[in-house]
């Protein structure tokens, strides 16, 4: 029997990633410092812990390490690849324009990865990274039972107190996200396995009026790239975070919109997209003398990110990729079958030259 998807998540997926798409686009229009950019931003606490909620959501067990990197961690090692390459070739004749040479266009994206997880052509692609190290440890601890699961996702968030008020400045990328990614995508793989929105669903009225509640009179938010805290308490946060997500997952299939679903299915792709188009409407923006920072400025980029990652999803879906991965598996598959006969050919002569 094949179980199916449930597309409110993926509506929830779609709806935050454009508010993902409107964040970054007010850092480029110089809006993010202000006090209702902090509001919005501080109201949407739960958006990076969702996405690795919902990567522990859709996590399956029973799938083999083999199988699992087929499906999963080699189509985001190809994602990373692509949009770092995509990043690159927009950003190229800016660093020519500037005299740069190998070094700038190289070099420096390279040493960016280490440091903050991603390419400076396309800083976004800190949560594919993220999302590749967290796939790998939620194999491994999902393979065990539920008391362990449940205990990891209390190591996992310890970790993360630990390390943001003892080693804040500790410079590992995209790592500092894993201890709240790998607590949240395994308690998307718990909530998952014991559907508990629907065994607690006498609670989730409780559970939705207390993330009001916490979140007004407790506000808390953590940059998750960086593991640091902005506002409030750690572990307020992550409670505020888990009761939210909670009430996220019983609102949704009340409130389902297919065209937010369809996006919420490809999410990755905009992840990977809009911060090169962004750049590709800074130029054109430049070339026509229209303004570059303000409310003007933040909707030309909202829109033409939003269409062009729409118009992109719309050619260039997961399937695409998996195909191209089961391509790359049979490539080397054909490679490897090729040195066993010539192997064997050696040997052969050999034998009977002797």
């Amino acid at each position: 029997m094949i179980k199916r998807r449930d597309i409110s998540l993926d509506m929830i997926s779609g709806f935050l990633i454009i508010l993902v798409i409107l964040y970054h686009a007010a850092q480029w229009s110089g809006l993010s410092n202000t006090a209702t950019c902090h509001k919005i931003v501080y109201a949407f606490f739960y958006l990076m812990p969702w996405f690795y909620f919902k990567a522990g959501y859709f996590h399956n067990a029973e799938h083999s390490f083999k199988k699992t990197v087929k499906t999963s961690l080699i189509p985001l090692i190809l994602i990373l690849i692509l949009g770092s390459i995509i990043g690159l070739l927009i950003m190229l004749p800016g660093i020519i324009r500037n005299g740069g040479g190998f070094t700038e266009a190289i070099v420096l994206p390279v040493i960016q990865l280490f440091k903050q997880g991603a390419v400076l052509n396309n800083p976004p692609l800190w949560f594919i990274l993220s999302l590749f190290f967290v796939k790998h440890i939620i194999f491994v601890i999902t393979k065990f039972n539920d008391k362990i699961i449940v205990a990891s996702i209390l190591i996992f968030a310890t970790i993360g107190f630990i390390q943001h008020y003892y080693w804040p400045d500790i410079a590992i990328g995209a790592h500092k996200a894993l201890p709240i990614g790998v607590s949240f995508a395994l308690f998307g793989f718990i909530n998952k396995k014991h559907a508990l929105s629907k065994v607690l669903k006498h609670l989730n009225l409780i559970a939705f009026m207390a993330t009001i509640f916490s979140a007004v009179l407790f506000t808390s938010y953590v940059h998750v790239h960086f593991n640091e805290l902005r506002v409030g308490y750690y572990w307020v946060y992550i409670v505020n975070s888990a009761l939210a997500i909670i009430s996220l997952v019983w609102l949704a299939p009340k409130l389902v919109w297919k065209p937010m679903c369809w996006v919420g299915k490809r999410t990755l792709i905009f992840f990977v997209i809009h911060w090169p188009i962004f750049y590709i409407t800074f130029y054109i923006c430049r070339i026509l003398n229209w303004p570059l920072k303000g409310w003007i400025f933040f909707l030309i980029l909202s829109v033409s990110a939003v269409i062009g990652s729409v118009i992109l999803a719309k050619f260039i879906t997961r399937n695409h990729i998996l195909k191209l991965v089961t391509y790359i598996f049979l490539l080397n598959k054909a490679n490897i079958n090729r040195l066993i006969v010539l192997r064997t050919t050696i040997i052969t002569k050999l034998v009977n030259k002797n």
